[in-house]
């Protein structure tokens, strides 16, 4: 949603800038300027969007997420009001500003499998990538982690050792901007 005031060359400067100029220039003017018309098509195929109660797409906010509650503010809108588990990973660049959000699984009500390669692989596909912070929600509103998180996390953990991409954090979103962080 374009608002007064906005234009798509202010947009095109925030989303360079907010990679800490590492992105492509032309690839992400040619973005901004089709994305518009490409985000509509996608909606009205069916594309399930992260949506703010009045209908807004969701926004992430373009703050550095270092810590776990900046991390958690951030990216929980992502995640709102999802009906099933959604398992998420935040690629960030070296000053910890969010790049790249994918998608990695939807499950049930109750859990959502994750296979470690396809956690990583965003990570390594996505230019100026130095860290990243995966999370999940727990459609039950409580974010305490089950067993099954604990291992996974672990699983992540070494992981993230074997391929030098570091792991900062593990957050489980609840109900009310109520989070779990790992790394807290």
């Amino acid at each position: 949603v374009i608002k007064a005031g906005d234009s798509l060359d202010a947009h095109a400067y925030d989303t360079i800038s907010g990679g800490d100029w590492l992105t492509d220039q032309d690839a992400v003017e040619a973005f901004v300027r089709e994305a518009p018309e490409e985000m509509l098509r996608l909606e009205h195929w069916g594309c399930p969007w992260n949506r703010e109660p009045d209908g807004h797409i969701a926004k992430v906010a373009t703050l550095a997420l270092g810590d776990p509650r900046a991390a958690a503010a951030a990216l929980t809108p992502l995640l709102a009001c999802q009906p099933v588990e959604v398992f998420g990973v935040a690629c960030l660049s070296a000053r910890h500003r969010l790049l790249a959000w994918y998608v990695v699984s939807r499950g049930t009500r109750c859990t959502a499998p994750v296979s470690i390669p396809d956690v990583f692989l965003p990570a390594v596909l996505t230019p100026g990538t130095t860290d990243i912070i995966v999370v999940h929600n727990h459609p039950s509103g409580d974010p305490q982690p089950s067993p099954e998180d604990v291992a996974l996390t672990s699983r992540l953990c070494a992981a993230a050792n074997v391929l030098h991409i570091p792991l900062l954090d593990h957050l489980i979103v609840g109900d009310e901007h109520q989070y779990y962080s790992f790394r807290e």
